[in-house]
């Protein structure tokens, strides 16, 4: 058996035979061995086998101060500057060195750097400088 399955705003994955299985915060391996465990527990297989994949992540979503504002696909590894280039760049009013991140409801403004990741769903800030 087989399938795709997305997971929800909270966390929840559904799953056949076993319902719903909270996997946030989990890795594939972990998702994997659970589910195994479930379907033991219920007698359903013997020896299961079970793999898993991220077939695509939620977007990310560059506004403000960019030159082609808008939802872009996330990418394992994602930067801000990388996710600015996909916006075909700043404008020439943006503060290149500053940008607002908004991930699960709360607003971080951070410092531009080449090391700083981005999570799948984030939304990213680019602001006005102020002359």
């Amino acid at each position: 058996m087989s399938g795709e399955f997305l997971v929800d705003n909270s966390g929840m994955l559904p799953v056949p035979f076993v319902g719903p299985m909270k996997v946030s915060d989990s890795s594939l391996r972990d998702l994997e061995s659970a589910y195994g465990q479930k379907l033991l527990q219920a007698q359903l297989i013997r020896e299961p086998k079970i793999s898993a994949e991220v077939v695509a992540f939620r977007p990310i979503f560059v506004l403000g101060e960019v030159h082609k504002p808008g939802q872009y696909p996330y990418v394992a590894g994602m930067t801000v500057q990388r996710a600015v280039a996909l916006a075909e760049g700043y404008t020439y009013r943006a503060r290149e060195s500053v940008a607002v991140i908004t991930r699960g409801g709360r607003q971080y403004t951070v410092d531009v750097t080449p090391q700083l990741q981005l999570l799948p769903a984030d939304e990213i800030y680019i602001p006005e400088r102020y002359f």
